[in-house]
C-alpha cells in the first residue's frame, strides 16, 4: 500500500515538473519572438499555460512605411506536440476561451482578434486597410511566427464573420493550415447584399406578421439588422405594459411562430426589456 503511494505521490511530482518545464521553456520562446509584447493569464483547465499576447502588425503588409498597430491574441498552450488551432475572429475578442475544436483536439489555441475593432487597432484608422487582404496577412504573420514553436498539424477555424475570415484565409494562404472549419460563413456579394431581402420575404408570412402586430397590447413591430454583421437581426416591439408582452408570449400565437423561428437560430437568442428614459425639452418658440 505505501508503494501505491508513493508511486501515485511521484507520478504527481514528475506531472508537475513537467507542466513547469513546458511553461518555464514557453516563456523563455515568447522572449524570442520579434515585436511581441505578452502578459502571463490564468490558463485554462487542461492548459500548461496562457497569454495575451500584442503583436506588432503593418498597416500595410506591402508597404511597412504605412505605420503599424498591435494585434491582441490569447494563446492557449497545452503541450509542444498537440496541434494547434487558430481562431480567425470576425471582431473584437475580450477573453480568452477554448473553442470547440481546441477542445475536441486537445489543442494548442491562438485567439485572434480581428484588425480595427478591440484593442487591435492603429492610432489613426484608415479603413482602406481594412480588407480580407490585409486580414488575412495578419493570420499569416502569426502562424509564421509560431511555425517553430508548434510544428504539428495546424486548423483554422472561425464563426460567422469569423468563419468568412477561415475561408479567405485559406484563399490567400492555402498551405498556411492543413484543415479549415468554419462555422457558418456568409460571405456578402455587394455591400447591400438583396439576397437578405429574399430570404426575410420567406419567413413567415404577411398574415401571420398582421397577427402579431394586431396583438392586444403591441403597438408596433419591426425586423432590425445589423450593419456589421448580417446574420444578427432583432425584432423591436412596443408594448402597453409586461403584462400584455407576457400574454403574448404564452399565446398559441407564439409557440406557432417560435416553433418555426428557432430553427434559423445559430446561438441561443436574448430577449431583452426595455423602458424609455428619454426627456426631451421642446425648444423654445
Amino acid at each position: 500500500m505505501m508503494k501505491k503511494y508513493f508511486y501515485t505521490l511521484l507520478l504527481f511530482v514528475s506531472a508537475l515538473q513537467l507542466a513547469n518545464a513546458q511553461a518555464e521553456k514557453l516563456n523563455d520562446l515568447l522572449y524570442e519572438l520579434p515585436d511581441v509584447i505578452f502578459t502571463e493569464l490564468e490558463a485554462p483547465e487542461g492548459y500548461q499555460a496562457a497569454y495575451e499576447l500584442k503583436i506588432k502588425q503593418p498597416l500595410d503588409h506591402a508597404d511597412a512605411s504605412k505605420g503599424f498597430f498591435y494585434q491582441r491574441v490569447f494563446l492557449s498552450h497545452i503541450d509542444f506536440e498537440a496541434p494547434t488551432v487558430i481562431v480567425t475572429q470576425g471582431y473584437n475578442r475580450t477573453l480568452n476561451q477554448i473553442g470547440e475544436l481546441a477542445n475536441f483536439l486537445g489543442a494548442n489555441q491562438i485567439d485572434v482578434e480581428h484588425r480595427f475593432f478591440g484593442n487591435s487597432v492603429p492610432n489613426s484608422l484608415d479603413y482602406k486597410y481594412l480588407n480580407l487582404k490585409q486580414a488575412t496577412a495578419d493570420l499569416h504573420h502569426i502562424r509564421t511566427l509560431f511555425a517553430r514553436m508548434y510544428k504539428d498539424k495546424w486548423v483554422s477555424t472561425g464563426i460567422s464573420k469569423g468563419g468568412a475570415t477561415t475561408i479567405y484565409y485559406r484563399y490567400y494562404y492555402p498551405n498556411d493550415v492543413d484543415v479549415s472549419v468554419p462555422y457558418v460563413a456568409p460571405i456578402n456579394r455587394e455591400v447591400e447584399d438583396q439576397r437578405l431581402y429574399s430570404f426575410l420575404e420567406s419567413v413567415g408570412s404577411d398574415d401571420c406578421r398582421e397577427k402579431i402586430r394586431s396583438f392586444p397590447g403591441c403597438s408596433h413591430l419591426q425586423l432590425l439588422q445589423v450593419e456589421a454583421d448580417p446574420c444578427v437581426f432583432f425584432t423591436y416591439s412596443h408594448w402597453e405594459g409586461e403584462e400584455n408582452l407576457n400574454i403574448y408570449r404564452n399565446s398559441d400565437l407564439f409557440r406557432t411562430v417560435w416553433r418555426s423561428t428557432r430553427k434559423l437560430f445559430r446561438a441561443a437568442p436574448k430577449a431583452w426589456s426595455l423602458s424609455d428614459q428619454t426627456q426631451v425639452q421642446a425648444r423654445n418658440p
